[in-house]
């Protein structure tokens, strides 16, 4: 497919000398690798137009940035916002109302695009607000994924683990054995360590509906499931690499594609990160749900908004347009590790992990949003202390004393 083919879009050349400004927290090689690839696609239908990718380290930084930026009156065109809270707060939070939004109503967009019949009924949800979408959806990341080194397995000759059960004896295997650390963690990120309590030990441990009814502000902060997720956290964590809590992710990725431990729990932007560094997906390295949520499919989609009172309109809506194509959707992905939003998008050019998990989003059981704890729930610092001490209680004590935070975001 041709760069004239973009979902018919015909460069606007009045807005040929238009520098549109974005605002992301893609910084890491991979990730920029595929932020790049999308851009060269624009560049090419639109020479003229400047492209400033106003990075920032990591995600949190950003969005302290961008709420800075908003209330100044000084808004990037548009920015990186994972589907759901962290996106609609800046149309109903923000803002007093939708029509008070810091972000405009995409609904003419989406019409246009064709995008309402060939994006998922959870990703729609994601991006939208009383019926409305707000951002175009560039991806779809699986973060309850285990990636596993497979030599390592081969040489124990143990498959990938299918319950959380197995995964603790596969780990006390390794350990016994050929001394393998087995799980690589990068701690230092205290996203990750979220990643894998909330959306991967808590799904495995109470199951999507516990977790969808935790986040909506529905349970008890003390009940059993709570407490059983934390210790098995705490039981996972006895066979954690002994340098996981001042790893970060992309060196606890890269400690799976060197052999120096055996699994990783972590989205599937991992995979680009092992690709970028010579590992060829299901061959030296594997995918897999995490042990005991196979059926569940725990997602992301990157989005970017249509920011109010941004500086170049109409060159950032053609930017959302590429975005929304089915090239644009193929180039972005095939880079990034993850796959398109739109369900229409061939997968012949992704690879066998790639493939697979299209495939496994079309069949779940049961799809949940990830990332979507209110920006106050931050429980990370009370996660790497209950790992450092073995006490659960510092644990389950700030869930229970944060968890209001939750219940009034649902209000």
């Amino acid at each position: 497919m041709g760069a004239a083919s973009l979902s018919g879009c015909v460069a606007d050349r009045s807005n040929e000398h238009a520098t549109v400004e974005m605002f992301s927290w893609w910084v890491e090689s991979s990730e920029a690798a595929a932020l790049r690839a999308i851009l060269d696609l624009y560049r090419d239908e639109y020479p003229g137009v400047e492209v400033i990718n106003a990075a920032a380290r990591e995600a949190t930084t950003a969005r302290q940035t961008l709420s800075t930026r908003f209330a100044q009156g000084n808004p990037p065109d548009t920015f990186q916002a994972n589907g759901g809270y962290d996106l609609i707060r800046w149309v109903a939070e923000q803002g007093t109302t939708a029509t008070q939004s810091k972000l405009e109503d995409l609904t003419w967009f989406f019409e246009e695009e064709g995008l309402f019949d060939v994006i998922p009924e959870p990703v729609l949800e994601a991006v939208s607000h009383e019926g409305a979408p707000y951002a175009v959806p560039l991806n779809i990341h699986r973060n309850n994924s285990l990636f596993f080194h497979r030599g390592i397995l081969e040489a124990v000759e143990l498959p990938p683990p299918t319950t959380f059960e197995e995964l603790l004896a596969t780990c006390e295997t390794l350990r016994a054995g050929p001394g393998i650390p087995c799980l690589a963690a990068g701690a230092a990120d205290s996203w990750a360590l979220e990643l894998l309590l909330w959306e991967n030990v808590m799904v495995a441990t109470a199951g999507a509906e516990y977790y969808e009814e935790f986040f909506t502000g529905r349970r008890n902060p003390r009940e059993a499931q709570v407490e059983q997720t934390v210790d098995n956290l705490l039981a996972l964590w006895e066979y954690a690499h002994p340098a996981a809590l001042n790893t970060t992710w992309v060196d606890a990725v890269l400690q799976v594609g060197n052999g120096e431990a055996a699994f990783n729990v972590m989205g599937d932007w991992a995979k680009a990160a092992l690709q970028q560094r010579g590992s060829v997906p299901d061959v030296d390295f594997g995918q897999i749900a995490f042990p005991g949520t196979a059926g569940t499919f725990v997602f992301v989609t990157d989005t970017f908004p249509l920011s109010r009172g941004g500086p170049a309109r109409a060159a950032t809506i053609d930017l959302l347009r590429v975005m929304a194509s089915p090239e644009g959707q193929e180039t972005f992905n095939l880079v990034k590790g993850s796959i398109p939003a739109r369900l229409d998008v061939p997968t012949t050019r992704f690879d066998p992990l790639g493939q697979r998990t299209y495939a496994e989003f079309g069949s779940a059981q049961a799809w949940l949003l990830g990332n979507v704890a209110p920006t106050d729930f931050e429980l990370g610092p009370h996660i790497t202390m209950t790992l450092q001490t073995g006490k659960r209680e510092i644990l389950l004590n700030g869930i229970s004393n944060f968890y209001d935070v939750v219940r009034k975001a649902h209000l």
